[in-house]
């Protein structure tokens, strides 16, 4: 089982829902089904008692695929209609994947402890299903998908040693401006007349007080930023301060060019508490890179 799982659960579930924004945005509307499905997937895991370490497995596997996927389509512009059929066949392994963890969780332990061996069979033939959809893939030689690794190794301390280099003269130029009343650290604070929304993306709920009413509701929209497009995410009730706080944590450890970034926030006592995310997608495979990152760990067949 990965070290620290539930804190990097909730970074690869923050990640999918930019990447279902991005894949709205795809040349064919598969990828989007294919990326809900490895939310799901990611989200059963969580309430697996037995076989955890294998489930988790074949979700960052299935996460690792769907990245690869999303990244190529939006890059490289629409696929041929077997190449979608593929990506259909993906989406029916995750689906059955999904459902046989989601049958795991809800199982009594006598009945889990009398069907292991046949459990661990069919965790075996999810495996192996997964392997050759992807397999599926790779034969196609998808555009920018076999690179050497050395390239990318090179890629990645280019990319780390940039980084440091920028956040290094964004504290500097934060620290000369600390006077100016409309910036709080790396982020410059927004009010909500800045912002102009398009088109409302998602609502979920988070926690049940005794009432049986949710503790926050988050609202993600489409919305543009001095003609900029952007993501607003809205925070309502009264854990609505606990949640952007914990939002803006997560989002301020993830960094990389492709992938969302937090670009600001609302003031702490706004009415409504907003944080503001600068459209992203879900980058090729690297494993190289993302293990360095830690955002997926590395994949033992």
């Amino acid at each position: 089982m990965p070290p620290n799982w539930n804190e990097r659960l909730s970074q690869f579930i923050l990640i999918l829902r930019t990447a279902q924004t991005a894949a709205q945005f795809a040349p064919f509307p598969q990828v989007q089904q294919v990326t809900g499905l490895v939310l799901q997937l990611l989200e059963s895991v969580d309430k697996v008692q037995r076989w955890k370490g294998d489930c988790e497995c074949l979700a960052l596997r299935a996460l690792e695929m769907v990245s690869t996927i999303l990244s190529e389509s939006l890059n490289h512009g629409p696929l041929s209609l077997e190449m979608e059929s593929r990506v259909v066949k993906l989406a029916e392994v995750l689906n059955d994947i999904t459902r046989f963890m989601r049958e795991q969780a809800k199982a009594p332990f006598l009945r889990r402890f009398l069907r292991q061996v046949n459990i661990q069979d069919q965790l075996d033939s999810c495996r192996v299903r997964l392997e050759d959809a992807f397999k599926l893939f790779d034969s196609t030689s998808l555009i920018g998908m076999h690179r050497s690794l050395d390239v990318l190794q090179n890629v990645a301390q280019e990319t780390k040693n940039l980084q440091i280099s920028l956040a290094a003269d964004i504290r500097g130029l934060s620290g000369s401006l600390a006077s100016a009343n409309d910036d709080e650290g790396d982020f410059r604070v927004y009010k909500r007349s800045d912002i102009d929304l398009i088109e409302s993306l998602e609502t979920t709920c988070h926690g049940r007080a005794k009432a049986g009413t949710s503790q926050c509701i988050i609202r993600s929209h489409k919305a543009k930023l001095g003609g900029r497009a952007v993501v607003i995410r809205t925070y309502e009730r009264p854990q609505s301060a606990r949640a952007r706080t914990r939002d803006i944590r997560n989002w301020d450890q993830i960094l990389h060019p492709t992938l969302a970034q937090l670009l600001g926030y609302s003031k702490e006592n706004s009415t409504t508490p907003f944080i503001i995310l600068k459209a992203g997608e879900i980058p090729p495979s690297d494993l190289t890179y993302l293990r360095a990152c830690i955002i997926i760990p590395e994949w033992s067949s």
